[in-house]
């Protein structure tokens, strides 16, 4: 999951309004990830284009290209740009089937505005 701004996670309590300042003043963009004992930060970066980056980076790591798989790509309040990332990963996985679905309503509040998600499974035989 990729987050815009973090003044939602401290509304939520889930981070100090010191800490969600800070991290938003100097545009520190958080990568969460679901594992099996929570939510886990994995990156930070700053801006869309390092979020698509690391997006990218991981789907490569699992999926090799004109694999069949499956993508869903979330979105809180930026469907249309989340369907421009959604076309340039049908560019590069052909073969994939790629929906693009909102996000719960209880993610959205908790993450805010600007939120997205990539999640993919490779094609099982």
């Amino acid at each position: 999951m990729f987050l815009d701004r973090l003044e939602y996670l401290a509304a939520g309590g889930r981070l100090s309004k010191t800490g969600a300042f800070f991290g938003d003043m100097l545009r520190m963009k958080p990568i969460v990830s679901p594992m099996a004992e929570g939510a886990n930060k994995v990156g930070v970066v700053r801006n869309r284009d390092e979020q698509v980056r690391f997006a990218l980076a991981a789907l490569e790591r699992s999926l090799q290209q004109g694999e069949k798989a499956f993508i869903m790509l979330e979105y809180s309040d930026n469907k249309s740009w989340v369907e421009e990332v959604k076309s340039e990963l049908a560019q590069r996985y052909e073969e994939a089937r790629i929906i693009v679905h909102p996000l719960s309503l209880t993610s959205g509040a908790h993450m805010g505005p600007g939120t997205w998600a990539v999640a993919f499974l490779p094609d099982i035989q």
